[in-house]
């Protein structure tokens, strides 16, 4: 299940990012049309809060509070177009 959502705005670009966390240790990083950009496994430690912190140097930074402790992640978003060449 769901265990938080924090939503990565960035007016500048007009694109916004959703961080999803799950009870079984998943974080997941969709795009405004919920498809997966990134994720990170915390080895079965079922995450509890997302706090993010902002956005500087070109990455989101947050907290994400598990059942074991606090991590720090950073996330890059690379916006990409779709290329018609796969």
């Amino acid at each position: 299940g769901i265990t938080d959502v924090e939503v990565l705005n960035r007016p500048e670009t007009g694109r916004t990012d959703i961080a999803v966390s799950t009870d079984d240790g998943r974080l997941i990083i969709c795009d405004d049309h919920l498809l997966i950009r990134a994720s990170h496994y915390f080895k079965g430690s079922a995450i509890k809060d997302i706090v993010l912190q902002g956005f500087s140097e070109g990455d989101f930074t947050f907290h994400v509070v598990t059942g074991t402790g606090v991590e720090f992640m950073k996330y890059h978003p690379y916006y990409l177009k779709k290329s018609r060449h796969y």
